[in-house]
């Protein structure tokens, strides 16, 4: 984001910014990574998100 690699134009601190924002105010956090490793990363992620909630009993 900050070398402005994408198709808009937003600037690049303004969208991450804007990204921040997001996260605090939603709750949720932003990740980036090499597309080759994106399938690894969300399975893992649901993975450990699934069991930790089976665990407090929220599934």
């Amino acid at each position: 984001i900050l070398n402005g690699m994408y198709r808009s134009k937003y600037e690049p601190k303004s969208l991450l910014g804007s990204l921040k924002t997001f996260e605090v105010r939603y709750g949720f956090s932003t990740v980036f990574i090499d597309p080759i490793t994106t399938g690894n990363y969300i399975y893992h992620h649901f993975l450990y998100m699934a069991r930790e909630l089976l665990r407090k009993g929220c599934m």
